[in-house]
């Protein structure tokens, strides 16, 4: 059976992780391997600069401080799949995101924003496997 976008949000019986230096099998909902990410990034993903300047008051919109960060954003009950990334990358972190606004649910947030990891890590893996 193929998986893709369509089906990859939870639908799926077995994981089989394959981090960067040891092997190892995680029974789940999902398959984690990189077709499987490129489509979840691709659907839910997002690679964002903020733009900042730290002396001028956050109200002013005009910033020049730099922060690349890449993100993946799931509802609630998808949250174990963020914590496989992590695990699969071996960096970022994962965040609960409250949202209060009618018919939305809370999230929970794959982010890394550190740019040695974006540099080593996530940038090389988009560049061999392309959205």
């Amino acid at each position: 059976m193929q998986y893709n976008e369509t089906n990859a949000a939870s639908e799926v019986s077995w994981i089989i992780v394959v981090r960067r230096h040891v092997g190892q099998r995680i029974h789940s909902n999902v398959i984690l391997n990189s077709n499987y990410i490129i489509g979840l990034v691709d659907g839910e993903g997002s690679f964002t600069l903020y733009i900042r300047d730290p002396d001028v008051p956050k109200k002013v919109k005009r910033r020049v401080k730099i922060k690349p960060r890449f993100y993946i954003k799931l509802i609630e009950k998808d949250k174990k799949i963020l914590y496989k990334l992590k695990d699969f990358f071996g960096c970022g972190n994962v965040y609960f995101q409250r949202d209060k606004r009618l018919n939305h649910q809370n999230c929970y947030r794959y982010e890394i924003a550190n740019r040695k990891d974006l540099e080593n890590v996530i940038i090389p893996f988009f560049k061999k496997h392309k959205l």
